[in-house]
């Protein structure tokens, strides 16, 4: 398990490019692989968190036989390799501030399956309570996404969003990337804390 700082001196020097295509097909009607799991197999496999480039080229690798079935255009194929490329930086967040939860002392954890199933991010125990916490950027287009995965899931227990505001003080920037900061981490505990005096 990596820190928050051994990850920020990774992606520090990483560069993001996205691509200003976006294809109603890719977005919503054809079922792909999990991008997740390209991006937790990585780390599992090399220790490190990939570049936006390596996981873009490691997902059409390693979904190359299922991919070959749906994708029936070039222009599909790069509305695919546009959303990928949005998609990251959230998987990036993700392991960046689950390390930031544990470092604080939570008791913190990430489950492919519930994140999956639930459009959980992190899954906390504290103070004898079970909190699901789902993190998304402040846009017009990040609260749009957290609206459709609302209505996807069944939700059950204690749910908080931690909203990443790009343009706010708490907001920590390392690089290309946004970031949540020990500033946000405090801010979750105090909402916790409130949601169990409840």
């Amino acid at each position: 398990m990596q820190t928050s700082k051994e990850i920020e001196e990774q992606i520090e020097n990483y560069k993001l490019k996205f691509l200003d295509v976006r294809d109603e097909r890719v977005e919503w009607e054809i079922k792909f692989p999990m991008f997740v799991e390209t991006f937790n197999r990585f780390i599992r496999e090399k220790g490190t968190i990939p570049s936006q480039e390596d996981f873009v080229e490691r997902y059409f690798e390693d979904n190359a036989a299922e991919l070959s079935s749906v994708l029936s255009s070039q222009s599909l194929k790069t509305g695919l390799e546009a959303r990928l490329r949005r998609t990251y930086p959230s998987f990036v967040r993700d392991v960046h501030l689950n390390a930031l939860l544990k470092e604080k002392g939570l008791e913190a954890s990430y489950s492919q399956d519930t994140d999956i199933a639930g459009g959980v991010d992190h899954t906390l125990q504290y103070r004898g309570t079970t909190f699901y916490v789902h993190g998304y950027v402040g846009t017009s287009r990040g609260r749009f996404g957290r609206r459709i995965k609302s209505r996807r899931h069944k939700f059950h227990g204690i749910h908080i969003d931690i909203v990443l505001d790009l343009g706010g003080r708490s907001t920590k920037k390392v690089g290309d990337f946004y970031l949540y900061s020990e500033k946000d981490v405090e801010d979750l505990v105090g909402e916790m804390e409130k949601r169990l005096k409840k």
